[in-house]
């Protein structure tokens, strides 16, 4: 596709990935992978909206075609190797689930994969803030991570003998984010939505490392200790990495680590004596 050049949000390293992508794939000429920051005076930058190419991605003719947008951009791209995707997407049903997709991984796209950039040559590319796909984001990940839990729990029901293992790995595991979801609410304050909605996805990644043990469970009708265990010490692991990288992205004390991390253990350990040893 010699014709087209996509401009990119190169501070997303999300965006960086997936346009990279297309080079390889053969969806693109790497020299028509243009990144903000690396724009110069081109006859065809004048064709870009740069309002709406903070939140869809643009995918301009350089022989003064019509620009397209997010979705119809990807669309665009993607049928040279998935011919049936443009045809799929004439039903509205389709078109309408797959562009809320596409805004809600854009709109909060600094959020799932966070950059410390601001800024490109002089245009800032950060999307806006859209409280609605912000929310429905946060919800997503929670619902998500509690269904996750859940699963996890119940494939410790042969370990634990007990029926009602989800509801008991939900008390232990999920106590102690509600509670820090509590204490931002109250103490942070400018920063309150940013903090909730990193908190969001750090959970989402934690429960997703439990999935392989939940899925192997599923085929051997019994989960290993070991296995189990070495789940969770992953699961501990990332999440402790990513909290203390999105603090520092959100230039917040790493009280606030350690805080959380205190409150995940005696939230924890609380229910487990509670259950186990009372």
């Amino acid at each position: 596709m010699k014709d087209k050049a996509i401009i990119y949000d190169n501070n997303c390293p999300m965006c960086a990935l997936y346009t990279e992508g297309f080079v390889k794939w053969g969806l693109l000429e790497a020299s028509n992978r243009i990144a903000f920051s690396q724009l110069e005076q081109q006859e065809f930058i004048k064709q870009v909206d740069w309002h709406r190419a903070k939140h869809e991605i643009p995918l301009v003719d350089i022989q003064g075609g019509q620009t397209l947008y997010g979705l119809q951009a990807l669309t665009h791209v993607l049928s040279q190797k998935i011919p049936w995707l443009p045809t799929i997407l004439q039903y509205k049903l389709c078109y309408t689930l797959c562009k809320g997709l596409y805004n809600l991984v854009s709109y909060n796209r600094r959020i799932i994969i966070p950059s410390t950039k601001t800024g490109s040559a002089g245009f800032d590319s950060t999307p806006d803030f859209h409280l609605t796909y912000r929310i429905a984001f946060i919800l997503l990940a929670i619902f998500s991570s509690i269904g996750i839990t859940y699963a996890f729990g119940q494939s410790l029901n042969t370990l634990l003998a007990s029926t009602t293992g989800g509801l008991t790995m939900l008390l232990i595991a999920g106590t102690g984010w509600v509670v820090q979801l509590c204490l931002a609410g109250i103490f942070l304050h400018e920063k309150r939505m940013e903090y909730i909605s990193h908190l969001a996805v750090i959970m989402l990644l934690g429960v997703l490392l439990l999935v392989p043990a939940i899925c192997l469970s599923w085929v051997t009708k019994n989960i290993y200790l070991p296995i189990a265990c070495l789940s969770v010490l992953l699961s501990s692991s990332l999440m402790c990495r990513q909290h203390y990288l999105r603090i520092r992205t959100l230039s917040l004390s790493q009280r606030w680590t350690a805080l959380w991390f205190m409150v995940l253990q005696t939230t924890a350990f609380f229910w487990i004596y509670q259950l186990y040893f009372n």
